[in-house]
């Protein structure tokens, strides 16, 4: 795996990222943080196996206490580096169906661009899944849990029905599923194609997700 450092507990259950951090707001912050999440999805999965913190911050240009002010540990830094491409994907899709069209061809397209970027980066999803988040869930699986959140929110998955915890609780299972599918495709657990697996998975996702409101 990669090269951990004394401090870099792989398990830790903190994000140093605080979302309501003023930090956030300033430009210096910012551009430390898209520097470190440009540097490590420019790695090789070979460079991948063999990064540090100290190797990262070099490519990134900057000091190695930054990246302390940001993450705990690599697979964290790795989690947010592949989170911020899935959300541009997730972007596509919320445009798309926006734009009227039809949600079962958007959501198979969304599925299929997903595991291309998360094959493109194979080593970075590997290093990832050591990351446990302060939710519990592994890896980009808290990527998955927000972007569900977010999905409800915009296509009306009608939560006043139904009571919160039980659609919370939904939102934990399917975000753990998803990711464990995944999983088993980027380790050749399942011997499909690439089109094969988005189509599997879309019949899988809950009825709300597959013709939402």
């Amino acid at each position: 795996m990669y090269n951990k450092g004394p401090d870099e507990g792989i398990y830790a259950v903190r994000m140093s990222a605080d979302p309501d951090s003023p930090a956030q707001d300033d430009p210096r912050w910012i551009r430390t943080r898209q520097a470190l999440l440009g540097a490590l999805l420019e790695l090789g999965d070979a460079d991948v196996s063999q990064a540090s913190v100290g190797s990262l911050t070099r490519a990134a240009g900057v000091h190695r206490t930054s990246f302390y002010n940001h993450f705990t540990s690599l697979p964290e830094a790795a989690a947010a580096a592949l989170g911020s491409g899935m959300r541009e994907i997730m972007s596509k899709d919320e445009v798309a169906r926006q734009a009227g069209e039809p949600p079962e061809q958007v959501a198979v397209t969304t599925i299929g661009r997903t595991l291309d970027y998360l094959l493109e980066h194979r080593g970075l999803y590997l290093l990832a899944s050591d990351w446990r988040s302060p939710t519990g869930l592994r890896g980009i699986a808290d990527v998955l849990l927000q972007q569900l959140r977010d999905y409800r929110d915009h296509f009306g998955a009608d939560q006043a029905s139904r009571p919160r915890e039980v659609t919370a609780a939904e939102d934990f299972y399917v975000a753990s599923a998803i990711e464990g599918y995944y999983a088993a495709v980027l380790h050749g657990g399942l011997d499909v194609d690439r089109s094969t697996a988005a189509r599997i998975l879309y019949d899988l996702l809950p009825a709300w997700m597959r013709s939402p409101t």
